[in-house]
């Protein structure tokens, strides 16, 4: 099913080079909730899997200092020769405007057992200072280990990701490879490929005549010698960063995701309350129930 190859892409990449800091900034990000459909789409002849169906609740809200994501998905698994099985991920953020400073948690469970927690937080180091140390982005992780990594370049984080593409696709350019670090596992971070283009199903959008962009994405572990995608998915998403629809493809299924209702938020409600930004993830639960 996927067909995204780095020897692919490094040929359109020579034809279409863009830097993201040469961009306008694109209209600003929209705080919003939503609910979203989940089910597979198409399961490869062969398959131990035979469907997958839940939901998603997703929320975006804006403090004085940044962005809140959490994802919360709920899945079920049914499978052809063993019994059906339950899968929870519970994914926050916490990112700054300037995109300095990164505090990030996800907790998976299995049949509401959790058998997986990756926890740390992505700073930007100006330095060097008074301990010499040298400037650079770094990570610093508490779980599953604890360990300080300094990525060889800095990477772009969700909502800075999201804008450089709304920003891409405003300005009519149709391919760029961007860098991208979400924390929701420790490979740390990947090189996404986008072709972008204008979708005209009206299907899709939230308001009729609204424009709908639509983004190819191929996932690329950085700096892995493997030629393939890790995955990859196609997105409908609007200028104000409301995405519609979503189909992923894993190689040996794919997944939908559809949107059933949204509300959009206030980002002034939120700003006299920072105090709740850290509470947000401190707070959460973790595998061992601290």
């Amino acid at each position: 099913m996927k067909h995204f190859t780095k020897t692919k892409i490094l040929l359109v990449f020579a034809l279409f080079i863009h830097t993201p800091h040469d961009l306008a900034h694109a209209r600003a990000l929209s705080p919003h909730k939503a609910i979203y459909k989940i089910k597979t789409e198409t399961v490869e002849q062969g398959s131990q899997l035979l469907n997958i169906e839940g939901d998603l609740l997703f929320s975006f809200a804006q403090t004085c200092e940044g962005w809140i994501t959490d994802h919360k998905f709920t899945l079920f698994y049914d499978y052809q020769e063993q019994p059906s099985m339950k899968m929870t991920s519970d994914i926050s953020s916490v990112e700054s405007f300037d995109a300095s400073d990164f505090q990030f948690t996800t907790i998976r469970k299995q049949n509401d057992v959790p058998y997986e927690e990756t926890k740390g937080h992505l700073y930007y180091d100006s330095g060097p200072d008074n301990d010499g140390t040298p400037n650079g982005t770094y990570v610093t992780y508490t779980s599953p280990e604890n360990g300080t990594y300094k990525l060889p370049t800095r990477p772009l984080l969700p909502a800075q990701h999201t804008k450089t593409l709304l920003q891409h696709a405003i300005k009519g350019n149709r391919y760029v490879t961007l860098p991208l670090f979400d924390g929701t596992n420790e490979q740390g971070t990947m090189d996404v490929t986008a072709f972008i283009s204008v979708e005209n199903d009206n299907k899709y959008r939230l308001k009729e005549n609204e424009t709908l962009y639509q983004f190819d994405l191929a996932f690329f572990q950085q700096n892995s010698k493997i030629e393939e995608a890790e995955y990859e998915m196609t997105i409908y998403m609007h200028k104000s960063g409301i995405i519609t629809y979503m189909l992923i493809d894993y190689g040996e299924f794919t997944m939908q995701q559809s949107l059933k209702a949204y509300e959009e938020l206030s980002g002034e409600s939120n700003c006299t309350n920072d105090y709740n930004v850290q509470d947000n993830l401190e707070n959460k639960q973790t595998i061992e129930g601290s």
